[in-house]
Formats: C-alpha cells, structure tokens, sequence
C-alpha cells in the first residue's frame, strides 16, 4: 500500500493504494490518516476525507471554514454536519431514551448509514472545544446534524476525535447542489484547491449514479431533512421497529 504524499494543485493527496473505502486498509495507515487530516484541521487547514458515503470537505477553524464555504459556493445558512455514531449521539443529544434507542438500532443492528439531527447540549466536551464562529456554521436554532455509520475511515475519525475532542465537521466535497463525489478524480477542481490535504482511499463503497449522500432525518419529528443512501431501508426500519413513519419535508 502506499503512503506517498503526492502534492496536485496545492493540495496534498495521500493515497492508500486501494479501489474502494471497502476494501481492507491496514487499520495503522487508516490511523495515520486520520491523524494528520486532525492535525491540518487543527492548525487552520481544510482537509477532504472519505467515507462510504462520499468524500467530504472539512475544516474546524473559523477561517478555514469560511473559506470551504466559499470554495464549494455554499450557503451560510446550511450547516455541515459533525462526524459521530450513536454513542455521541447518546452523549451529545438531548433526546428522550425511545428516540435514542432508535438510533442505535438503525447504527448498530439494522447496520445503515444515516445522519440524524436533534437538539445538542452546549456543555458537551466536543461542543465546548469548537469556536464560535465554526459552532455557529455547523449548528442551527440549537441543533446539530450528526453522520453516522460511515465505514471505516469514519470509525477511525470518530474514535480520534474523541481522544482529543476535537470534532470533525465536514459537508460534501463538491461544489452545492452538483452531487456527492465518490472518487477523488471527480471532484471539482476549485474544492479539490481549497483543501490542505486529500485522503484518498478510492472509490466510494455506496457510490451512487444519483449522486447520493446520506439520508439526514430530524429526530425532533421524524421528518426527512434530505433523502439520501438507504432511504427505503432506513423508512422501512422505522416503521416496522419501532412504528414511525418519516415524513419527506416538501
């Protein structure tokens, strides 16, 4: 497998040498990884990461932020979403016990990817360590978006993230409105500049033709924010586990 920093436009790309986020990656490189696009967020910079969603555009510093924004022509008033799992999401939503046990369900038995948004708990370790000016960007009327279940890559950032509290947050690697991008070859010259560094690990494992990202569900309601991967999985989940049927917001 290789680990080469190969620099493109500015950007710094580190290829695992694999097909797809699939495929099996020595869990050390994936951690090496994960530990540098950390660290380039950490000090400032924008880091594109994959999972088996999508590849994703990601920044913590307010600059950098607001330069991922601008560089994917994104609205300010749509927020990115924090990497998680239903472990963070038990800690960091303020959720009743039933509507926490369905996300776990959905993460941990049924097996989907799905993002889920609910109200947050400013005090939390991951809340408190994000600046103001990003919380602002990633956060809406005291809510926050959270992707879960994403492979690999995802788990890895995830158990990082916790380590330092420090939390990833991200939204996808391509210009608004043009589709999710399942390969770093596809992905638009001008986001593709505004990263730091480029994790590449090959195509996407849920690459879609429709463009496809993950289906976003507010858990305040149950209506569907964005319908994405796995969208008549997870409906049907709900429905026949725990009798919710999720509404498509018009």
């Amino acid at each position: 497998m290789s680990n080469a920093a190969i620099p493109v436009t500015g950007t710094t790309i580190l290829s695992a040498g694999v097909a797809s986020t699939g495929d099996w990656i020595a869990p050390e490189v994936i951690a090496d990884h994960v530990r540098l696009a950390i660290d380039a967020m950490q000090s400032g910079g924008i880091v594109i990461v994959p999972n088996d969603m999508g590849y994703a555009l990601c920044a913590l510093q307010p600059d950098a932020m607001q330069r991922a924004f601008l560089a994917k022509k994104r609205s300010f008033d749509k927020p990115c979403g924090l990497w998680g799992s239903w472990e963070v999401s038990r800690e960091l939503h303020i959720l009743p016990d039933e509507k926490r046990e369905m996300i776990r369900a959905i993460d941990a038995e049924e097996e989907l990817p799905f993002a889920v948004v609910a109200p947050m708990r400013t005090d939390h370790p991951l809340i408190r360590n994000t600046p103001p000016e990003t919380l602002a960007r990633c956060s809406k009327n005291g809510t926050m978006e959270m992707i879960i279940n994403g492979g690999a890559m995802h788990e890895e950032i995830v158990r990082q993230s916790l380590e330092r509290m420090l939390p990833m947050f991200g939204s996808s690697a391509n210009l608004s409105q043009k589709g999710t991008k399942y390969r770093v070859a596809d992905i638009d010259a001008e986001v593709l500049a505004a990263a730091d560094l480029c994790i590449d690990h090959g195509t996407c494992k849920y690459a879609s033709e429709r463009g496809l990202s993950s289906t976003i569900i507010d858990m305040r309601d149950f209506t569907v924010v964005r319908v994405g991967h796995f969208f008549e999985r997870i409906s049907d989940a709900f429905k026949h586990r725990f009798g919710v049927t999720l509404v498509v917001r018009s």
